[in-house]
């Protein structure tokens, strides 16, 4: 099973612009009714903006005007007409909002993936094409293995009795998990476990999203027994036992 992350077009990016604007073209000229398609898309930012950058808003927006034009008996598309059936400000800027949460949300999990697979690999192969890791020479080899001499840093030695106040440590995994609410809600299970201390937490849906807060690392190593969603290949799926 691969996700897959439909990205909306960002007009602050040259390309994604360009690609946009053919978006929009393929849109326009697919409308049953008199277009000026040129000149509608020398408004191509208005359209961009207006839709989020999303060409399922955009998709949606320009059917539902095509529809009212329809039963009203206009034969032409025009800028009035578009302007009528485009969504509301309030209503873009929270869908704007939700966007960019999301975006971010994304580009935390994707991070967060990342590091835990450099964790698991310990130090992964780099991308062919990329500068290639040396290997290590006679020389780094013995002073690794101790031939060089060592030295202490320097640093103020304690006196007295002293008492230990070390705090548990924190697990590295927290943050958005990646399943999707209809598979979770299905499942019929609400147990979570930590993908790198097997800490178990029972979540809920907020927004549709599912989120493991920061917890201290378990301390226990005794295998969960309980039926649980757990990451397993980097795949989320319910396990038992």
């Amino acid at each position: 099973m691969r996700d897959l992350f439909f990205s909306r077009y960002h007009l602050d990016n040259e390309v994604e612009c360009s690609e946009f604007v053919g978006a929009l073209r393929a849109l326009l000229e697919q409308v049953p009714l008199i277009v000026d398609v040129p000149g509608l898309l020398t408004h191509w930012r208005w359209f961009g903006e207006w839709s989020l950058g999303c060409i399922g808003v955009l998709s949606d927006w320009i059917v539902e005007t095509v529809d009212a034009l329809y039963r009203q008996g206009a034969t032409t598309l025009t800028i009035d007409a578009l302007q009528k059936h485009a969504l509301p400000p309030n209503l873009r800027a929270r869908m704007e909002s939700e966007a960019r949460a999301g975006e971010f949300k994304w580009e935390q999990v994707k991070a967060q993936s990342e590091q835990e697979l450099k964790r698991l690999l310990g130090n992964p192969a780099p991308v062919p094409g990329t500068a290639p890791t040396k290997p290590p020479t006679e020389d780094t080899r013995q002073s690794v293995s101790g031939h060089a001499p060592v030295e202490r840093a320097a640093a103020r030695d304690s006196v007295g009795d002293q008492v230990q106040t070390a705090r548990a440590p924190k697990c590295t995994f927290s943050g958005v998990v990646p399943i999707e609410a209809k598979r979770f809600l299905d499942s019929g299970t609400r147990l979570v476990e930590c993908p790198d201390c097997a800490a178990m937490r029972s979540l809920d849906l907020q927004k549709g999203i599912l989120r493991f807060k920061s917890h201290d690392k378990r301390k226990t190593t005794t295998p969960n027994t309980e039926g649980r969603w757990a990451r397993v290949d980097l795949v989320w799926s319910v396990v038992r036992g």
